[in-house]
């Protein structure tokens, strides 16, 4: 049986900078492929004034808004809107941006959030952490993060969908996403397992090839898995290739991306927090903040728009 999609309402939180208004173009986008309504949210700190707000988008009277943004949509993605797009504009004092946007997708029946992240790394992600990143972790539904960057300024439908699979339930599921994204937009859709490898200190005497030494089939057998995991979840004819990379996990999916020029990445996240997650880590996380293009992060217990 096909999967469908159902996206009827579509959150773009903003805190009114560049970082955030990278995603714009995408949920415009998808806002005029599936219909769906659009909700632009702001989560006013203790020292603004939610009636003298105007997001970034607006300069003329409210009124003049969705023409506005239609307009937009047509110089971001060289086409015109197929329907009048469906705009809200929402302010709410709250100084926990991630609790207002976690609290306004429970309360509001939102099927998708689409945000900006500024992809920091190293001591200034450490220190400042990520919004996004959070929101990903304890949204209730799918969460869409877009790095501010060239590449992510240009919107286009989706030609290439990459999906990492670890052969979890976690990737499973963003399989069947990533299925049904490619048949919906008749996009080639790769697979890419990464037999990732552990680094050893030196004194170890342990190669980083030791897998392949051990077992010089694992690259055979892991495409054999992946066409086998394709055959038993996709009920419709999908331009699919299979990819099998040793290396570091996150690192080999990024590179991938831009080697492929890939449009999405859908992954899979165990959505952990707190110490768990300092300690770990998260493969989705830090191809979030390095992939030039967006990335669709899905977890296992969440509001689905594919089913």
């Amino acid at each position: 049986m096909t999967k469908m999609i159902h996206i009827h309402n579509i959150l773009f939180p903003t805190d009114f900078s560049d970082t955030s208004s990278a995603a714009l173009g995408y949920a415009l986008m998808l806002a005029d492929r599936f219909q769906a309504r659009l909700v632009m949210l702001h989560a006013a700190g203790p020292n603004e004034s939610p009636q003298r707000l105007r997001f970034p988008e607006i300069n003329p009277a409210a009124d003049e808004l969705e023409e506005i943004l239609e307009d937009q949509l047509s110089q971001i993605i060289g086409a015109e809107p197929t329907h009048k797009l469906r705009i809200d504009r929402v302010v709410h004092q709250n100084n926990d941006p991630v609790q207002e946007i976690c609290g306004y997708v429970e309360t509001n029946d939102i099927d998708l959030i689409i945000m900006g992240t500024h992809g920091r790394s190293g001591l200034s992600h450490l220190f400042a952490g990520s919004v996004a990143e959070e929101v990903v972790r304890g949204a209730g539904c799918p969460v869409m993060t877009v790095r501010a960057c060239k590449q992510s300024a240009e919107v286009t439908p989706y030609f290439d969908i990459l999906v990492p699979v670890d052969f979890s339930l976690y990737s499973q599921k963003a399989l069947r996403y990533g299925l049904t994204l490619a048949h919906l937009f008749e996009a080639n859709l790769h697979l890419l397992h990464v037999l990732d490898q552990p680094i050893h200190p030196v004194h170890y005497g342990i190669g980083e090839d030791l897998l392949m030494r051990l077992n010089p089939e694992v690259p055979k057998s892991s495409h054999e898995e992946l066409q086998r995991l394709v055959a038993r979840s996709s009920a419709v004819e999908v331009k699919c290739q299979t990819h099998v990379r040793e290396g570091r996990a996150y690192s080999e999916i990024v590179r991938f991306v831009t080697e492929q020029e890939c449009d999405l990445v859908v992954m899979g996240t165990h959505g952990m927090s707190g110490l768990e997650h300092f300690l770990l880590g998260g493969t989705t996380e830090k191809v979030m903040r390095h992939a030039s293009c967006p990335v669709l992060a899905v977890k296992l217990k969440e509001r689905d728009f594919v089913g």
